[in-house]
């Protein structure tokens, strides 16, 4: 694992693939749901799904927190592809002489894509042609039915100036977030904490202080 934070660089023996809904541990007898997944009710009907799941001895499954919420379909679906992707690692280590890259961890843009889109999502631009290729290639892949949202942006205005994206993510790390009503809430990152302000100013003005 690469350095984070304050976190060194690690290396590890136990090998974790992780895919769009689970995270599958070859040569490990745990598994599990992600902690983020709090609701009881909702952990034990994950845990009915994943016993229903078969999956192969000697290895095990983690539910990723966008697992929340899915079919039986659809984590089945997820798991099929990284056993496909582990049986391909398997056999390329044995034909690979060492020393040798076996499998490399899928760029940012496959992994957004992976984490990150929803159903809901109209389309996927994408300004890059190679990238474009392997983001289809992708969703033919695990995804087959939104496949046609991933689009090739080739108009010669750059992608971030069409539709200002810059500014969008300027909102985004904003100190102050302004309030219909009035209002704003202030938010303070420091080492030990996050402070949240409300400050109601204007909105004690109006009929509805809540």
């Amino acid at each position: 694992k690469e350095e984070t934070g304050k976190k060194g660089a690690s290396l590890t023996t136990y090998i974790s693939l992780p895919g769009r809904y689970l995270v599958l541990m070859p040569g490990s007898n745990g598994g599990g749901i992600s902690r983020k997944i709090e609701e009881e009710k909702e952990r034990r009907k994950i845990k009915e799904i994943i016993q229903q799941l078969e999956v192969p001895e000697g290895m095990a499954v983690i539910v990723r927190t966008a697992g929340l919420g899915k079919s039986k379909t659809e984590l089945l679906k997820d798991l099929h592809y990284l056993l496909r992707l582990w049986e391909s690692i398997s056999a390329n280590s044995k034909k690979i002489p060492p020393p040798s890259l076996i499998y490399q961890e899928r760029d940012l843009v496959i992994r957004s894509i992976r984490d990150y889109f929803t159903p809901d999502i109209d389309e996927v631009l994408i300004d890059h042609k190679e990238v474009f290729n392997r983001a289809r290639e992708f969703f033919r892949t695990i995804m087959p039915r939104y496949q046609n949202k991933v689009k090739l942006y080739a108009e010669k205005r750059p992608l971030f100036s069409k539709y200002e994206l810059e500014k969008q993510l300027e909102v985004i790390y904003e100190r102050k977030v302004l309030l219909k009503s009035g209002g704003s809430i202030i938010i303070d990152p420091t080492e030990a904490l996050v402070s949240v302000d409300f400050n109601s100013w204007k909105a004690t003005q109006g009929l509805n202080l809540e």
